[in-house]
C-alpha cells in the first residue's frame, strides 16, 4: 500500500502515469490486477500480463481511464469514475502477487508523474476550466476593435487582436467545472 504522501486529492495526476520497477521470481503466467486505486466507495484496477522472471522490469501504468476497470462490476472505467477516484485517493496498491502459492518479488523506484495540463484555456494548469480560469480570462476582456493588453494573447481565440464576446464563446465552450478534467481540444 502507498504511504500518505501518495494519497488525497491527486486530480493533477490525471493524464500522467504510475511507474515502478519489479523483479519477479515466480509466476502463473496469467493476467492479474497490477494496480488498484481506491477511493473508499469505489476501486479501479488495471490488469497487466505477468512481468518476465528473474529480471528487473520497468512498468508504466497510464493514469487515464483507458484500460482500467471498476472493481466488482468489471465494467470499463469512465472519465467520471477515474476523476472521482483520483480526487479522493485513499489507497494505491501495486500488486506483487503473480503466483498462486509462495511469492518472492522486489519492487523499487515507485513514481507518480502528474498529467500535462498546459492547454488553453486552463490558465492555472490544474486540468480543469473553472471560475479560476475565468478570472484570468476576465482580466483581459475588452471590446471589439480594442487592442489586446500585453500578456493576453492566449485569450484571443479568434486572433483578431482583441478579447471580446466571440472569444468568450470559445472559453464558455471549454468550461468543465472545478475538478472536472476539460477537453484539451475544446478551443480548437
Amino acid at each position: 500500500a502507498a504511504p500518505a504522501p501518495y494519497l488525497g486529492d491527486r486530480s493533477a495526476y490525471y493524464g500522467g502515469s504510475l511507474s515502478y520497477d519489479i523483479y519477479l521470481r515466480y509466476t502463473d503466467g496469467v493476467v492479474y490486477p497490477a494496480v488498484v486505486l481506491n477511493a473508499g466507495t469505489m476501486s479501479l484496477y488495471y490488469d497487466a500480463p505477468s512481468p518476465p522472471l528473474n529480471i528487473w522490469t520497468s512498468l508504466s501504468i497510464p493514469l487515464v481511464e483507458t484500460g482500467w476497470r471498476v472493481s466488482g462490476s468489471q465494467q470499463p472505467a469512465t472519465l467520471a469514475d477515474f476523476v472521482s477516484v483520483l480526487a479522493n485517493l485513499q489507497g494505491l496498491y501495486i500488486y506483487t502477487e503473480w503466483h498462486t502459492g509462495a511469492d518472492d518479488t522486489n519492487l523499487d523506484n515507485v513514481k507518480l508523474k502528474s498529467g500535462s495540463c498546459s492547454f488553453v484555456p486552463d490558465y492555472d494548469h490544474d486540468c480543469d476550466v473553472d471560475v479560476d480560469d475565468f478570472g484570468d480570462f476576465q482580466v483581459c476582456a475588452s471590446s471589439p476593435g480594442i487592442s489586446l493588453a500585453p500578456g493576453c494573447e492566449d485569450k484571443d481565440f479568434d486572433a483578431d487582436n482583441d478579447v471580446d464576446q466571440s472569444d468568450f464563446a470559445v472559453f464558455q465552450r471549454c468550461v468543465s467545472g472545478d475538478g472536472v478534467p476539460a477537453d484539451p481540444n475544446c478551443a480548437d
